[in-house]
């Protein structure tokens, strides 16, 4: 009977030690702020499932998007966002831009923000799109082209819109729709573009069927 009570106490002092560490745990990292979480991990390269669209028209043609590589890097509490020479298809030109954007705890008063902890409000104006043969800025003065979205610094969401701004004629923009920044992607980058191709070829030639260009 002693030898129950004993192995009994025992049991409830592990579980008391196992709670307190749990509870260490939590606190640690609720001390660390989002954005120091944010820098831990939005920093080299992401591929993240992109839609562009010109006006309404999907030029992706696939709801999903394509897997687009982008840069990140960090410049004291500015968060660069780059995407470097992607083409896809038949594209005349590459495209080749570069943001400086700010991330901030959102407010009570964002009514655009998506509901839970975490959430941070991306913003960024004032782009570059830079054409071939030239410099791949950050930002240009007055261009206009802006990204703004959300990231959640704990379960590592992100979701954004970039405006090109490239004027009535060339109304493009990037929606990047709720996903995980999944690192491990980067490794499936070569698969994840040629499926995409293959994809985005089959809908082309359905177009063709039905009288398109």
């Amino acid at each position: 009977m002693k030898m129950r009570n004993v192995f009994a106490a025992v049991c409830l002092m592990a579980f008391a030690v196992l709670g307190l560490s749990s509870c260490d745990k939590e606190e640690e990292e609720a001390k660390v702020s989002n954005i120091e979480l944010a820098k831990a991990h939005l920093n080299g390269e992401a591929v993240l499932s992109t839609t562009a669209f010109m006006n309404d028209f999907n030029l992706t043609r696939l709801p999903e998007g394509c897997p687009v590589k982008y840069k990140l890097a960090w410049d004291k509490e500015v968060l660069i966002v780059k995407i470097v020479n992607f083409r896809f298809g038949s594209m005349p030109f590459p495209i080749n831009f570069g943001c400086r954007t700010k991330l901030e705890d959102v407010t009570a008063d964002d009514k655009d923000a998506p509901k839970g902890d975490g959430w941070m409000k991306i913003s960024g104006t004032d782009g570059c799109f830079a054409m071939p043969g030239t410099e791949i800025g950050d930002y240009r003065k007055d261009s206009g082209a802006t990204v703004k979205g959300y990231y959640n610094a704990k379960s590592r969401e992100i979701e954004f819109t970039i405006d090109f701004n490239l004027g009535p004629t060339m109304p493009i923009i990037a929606k990047c729709d709720r996903q995980v920044v999944d690192k491990n992607r980067l490794k499936n980058y070569d698969a994840e573009m040629k499926e995409f191709e293959k994809k985005f070829n089959e809908a082309k030639e359905k177009e063709k069927q039905h009288g398109g260009k």
